[in-house]
């Protein structure tokens, strides 16, 4: 004679209850995993779309550096290499004075401010503030990335750590509204044997000799070559997932 509990297993009820029970499980599980397929599916557009922003910033760093970085740094050495010889006394003033004056300004250049800002980094501020770094899969380009904007920021650093002096000096010395627009007429007015006074004493030749040797630090960066390098790992990644 079949025990109860057989005869409950055997009832039809029964077996439609477990029946449903197991629609019911299985739709759940189905549905847990479509929710986690449409989360893997959002997670992997977004870390598309970092990446898209990162790479643009990286190529505006890059038409920064190429633009205006690098020919900015060529003009600053020109310029104060035409003007030390003068300036330590191995030449004398040449006879067009205003070209002297014009190099002297130039030889500022990219020393007015502190800091060399311009590193794009809003993208990599987001994914490390958010925690949204664990998006990008690749785990060695999640350190190359850190490591990258930590080696930007470290070098713009010091660079500006270099504050020799010369653009205020020369502040001093040169007019603003004479600096962009040099001729005799102009030297004349500021008052020639002031400014070359000022121009060749002992305080400014350190100052220039200062902003000289900046000037070779700033060409030893190797900024264009390392950003390309990061472009390339950056969208040779994305392709790959795309």
């Amino acid at each position: 004679m079949p025990s109860p509990s057989t005869r409950l297993l055997n009832a039809p009820n029964f077996r439609w209850l477990i029946a449903e029970m197991l629609v019911i499980v299985l739709g759940v599980l189905i549905a847990l995993g479509l929710d986690d397929a449409a989360d893997d599916r959002e997670e992997r557009q977004l870390e598309i779309s970092y990446l898209e922003r990162l790479e643009q910033e990286l190529r505006s760093d890059l038409a920064y550096i190429q633009e205006g970085f690098q020919p900015g740094v060529a003009r600053k050495k020109a310029a104060l290499e035409a003007i030390l010889p003068v300036i330590r006394g191995d030449q004398s003033l040449p006879e067009n004075p205003e070209s002297f004056f014009m190099n002297i300004s130039l030889g500022g250049i990219l020393s007015a401010s502190e800091r060399l800002d311009f590193a794009s980094d809003a993208t990599f501020e987001d994914l490390r503030s958010t925690g949204n770094m664990r998006l990008i899969r690749d785990t060695a380009l999640r350190r190359e990335i850190v490591d990258y904007y930590r080696g930007l920021d470290n070098e713009v650093t010091r660079i500006a750590g270099r504050n020799t002096g010369y653009v205020q000096f020369i502040h001093g010395v040169i007019p603003a509204e004479l600096r962009s627009d040099m001729t005799l007429e102009t030297v004349e007015a500021m008052g020639l044997p002031f400014a070359i006074a000022r121009l060749t004493s002992d305080e400014f030749r350190m100052k220039a000799n200062a902003e000289y040797n900046k000037m070779l630090l700033m060409s030893a960066i190797p900024f264009e070559e390392t950003i390309l390098q990061m472009i390339d790992r950056v969208a040779a990644y994305r392709g790959s997932i795309e």
